[in-house]
Parts: structure tokens; sequence; C-alpha cells
């Protein structure tokens, strides 16, 4: 089984089969087209090629597309390219390379700390994806903040810093919306709310 090591395990590891999945599906979908594979590395006037534009995005749908269209295009891949994705994801990354990416991340922010309201913004805008999906946000909220508590600083991707720190302040929000979705939230949220109105 595909493994990115998760501290909540089954609901998590289905989320990323899912990914990794439709990743697989839009890269054969992209490559299948006459020309595709060498206009997705060609360099923009601004420098930037496609994949590399989506490796900018902080979403782990676009890393994971940008990892499928670099093998989907590398010539290499034996068999399908979703087997080939998995098993780039299938054993932990080495452990000193996951530490070095940490170290980077924190060295290049400095005294500014993490970019959480851009942070929620994506998220925000992850809470649409999955509603105009016609899955409920909050049910997900726990597992998206796994993934990328492990994915924002994971080797295997090609996440700029400016990236990567987005995804690690989106497992703060995450969280955070987890927490206040849980019923047991919702209930201390409205004994409060009739303290205060009793108290009128």
């Amino acid at each position: 089984m595909v493994e990115i090591t998760m501290d909540r395990p089954a609901q998590q590891q289905e989320l990323f089969m899912r990914l990794l999945r439709d990743a697989a599906r839009d890269a054969e979908a992209i490559l299948a087209l006459p020309g595709q594979s060498a206009w997705i590395r060609a360099l923009a006037d601004d420098g930037m090629s496609e994949i590399s534009r989506l490796e900018e995005s902080p979403f782990a749908e676009d890393q994971l597309l940008a990892v499928a269209l670099r093998l989907g295009g590398s010539g290499t891949v034996q068999g399908s390219l979703l087997g080939a994705l998995s098993d780039k994801f299938q054993s932990p990354s080495i452990r000193i390379m996951i530490e070095a990416q940490r170290r980077a991340i924190w060295k290049d922010m400095g005294g500014e700390g993490l970019p959480l309201d851009e942070a929620a913004e994506i998220v925000t805008a992850l809470e649409r994806r999955l509603d105009a999906m016609g899955q409920d946000p909050s049910v997900s909220f726990g597992a998206y903040a796994a993934l990328y508590s492990n994915l924002w600083c994971d080797p295997r991707i090609g996440a700029p810093s400016s990236a990567r720190r987005i995804m690690l302040a989106m497992v703060t929000i995450l969280n955070a919306r987890e927490e206040a979705s849980r019923p047991s939230h919702a209930m201390v949220g409205n004994r409060a709310a009739g303290k205060a109105l009793s108290r009128r």
C-alpha cells in the first residue's frame, strides 16, 4: 500500500490515494495531447514552465499533478503512470532530506512567522472545491491537515519555499477549522451564547 506517513491513518491514506489517482489520470490526459510533453516543460517569457507554475501552488492536488507530469513526460515510466507515481511515494523519504527541507523553510521565514492569512484564503478555496464536488469540507479537515503536515517538507515534490510555508501554515488553519466543526465545540459555543442571552 502506498504510504505517506500520517498521524491519523485510514481516512488520510484514502485521501492520499484518491489524490494520486486524480493526478495520474489528469497527467495522462494532458500528456496524451500532441506536443504537450514538450509544452509543459517549455519556459515562458517569465522563465517559468507550466509544471513550475503548478509547483508554485500550495494545493496538494497541484503538487501531485506536477510530480505526475514530470514522471509521465520523462519517458522512463514502465507500466502505468499511477503505478510509477505510487512507487515514488511507496517508501518514506530519507530523514536527512526532510530535515534539510524543514531547516530551509524555517530559515527563509526569518522573524516573519507563518503566512496564516494567506493560508486561510487557500483553505477557504479548498472548502469551495470540496463543496463543489459534493463533499462536506468539515469531514475532510483532519485528513487534509495530516496530509499537509507531511507534504510541506516532503522532498519528493518540487514546491519552492514560498509554497511550502503556506502549506505549513495550512496545517494550523485546517486543524482549527476541524476543531471548530466538531459537535462538542458547537455545543460549547451554543451554551456560551445561551448564557450570554440569559444575562440580558
